[in-house]
């Protein structure tokens, strides 16, 4: 039995219906800001300063891809040492990275400048390299993306309600408090005095009951106090 082809009237319903359930699943978050609830979708922290209109910072990589964070801190760190030059001419980087699957055919060539595979990387050029790198890697392919789910957001709140807000508070007010991992905790933090009972009163905390790290209400009385 022969499959009956889409009239184009029939294709045109479908793209719409496809665009309409689109566009509501863009409003989800917008519409649980609204109404005070969590919302189970994660966002990534630059993902959200692109909601908020904020300037996305390579520093932001460090929340998204921590090995590439740390690998191009090095890159850094390096440029300042005394044979910078010739650590920069054995590594042989130019300014075209190797895609990855999100962006394309894997092993394919970005050029992050116009004729960026003849640009090579030196101490003097590498925050430049390095900026490019991370928004690519941040960016790259998805602007259009991120620029459709912002436009959702903004369709149930307007910019203005976010004007005071960080990445860090949108996302409390969004998905609530996370897991706290004070193994991790600890291993990032060092205090100049032994001051150790920071974690325990950290570990006590349950985030899974009503005691542990969660947004807090702001009640006002009637006579506004």
């Amino acid at each position: 039995m022969k499959k009956k082809k889409k009239t184009g009237a029939q294709h045109k319903l479908a793209l719409q219906i496809s665009r309409e359930d689109e566009l509501r699943i863009k409003r989800i978050m917008g519409l649980c800001l609204l109404q005070n609830e969590l919302c189970p979708i994660n966002l990534n922290r630059h993902v959200i300063k692109q909601i908020l209109s904020r300037r996305t910072g390579w520093h932001d990589l460090a929340f998204f891809d921590p090995m590439l964070y740390e690998n191009l801190r090095k890159l850094i760190v390096e440029a300042a040492s005394p044979n910078a030059d010739h650590v920069f001419k054995v590594m042989d980087l130019t300014f075209s990275v190797q895609a990855t699957a999100d962006e394309g055919d894997a092993g394919d060539q970005v050029e992050l400048v116009k004729g960026g595979k003849n640009v090579p990387v030196t101490p003097s050029n590498v925050h430049d390299y390095v900026r490019l790198y991370a928004e690519q890697r941040m960016v790259g392919n998805n602007k259009k993306a991120l620029q459709a789910l912002r436009s959702g957001v903004l369709d149930v709140i307007p910019l203005s309600a976010f004007d005071n807000l960080t990445a860090e508070d949108f996302r409390l007010l969004l998905n609530g408090c996370g897991e706290v991992n004070v193994q991790q905790l600890i291993s990032y933090t060092c205090f100049n005095d032994e001051t150790g009972g920071l974690f325990l009163d950290i570990e006590s905390c349950s985030t899974s009951s009503e005691e542990g790290f969660q947004p807090k209400p702001c009640c006002e009385s009637e006579t506004g106090s």
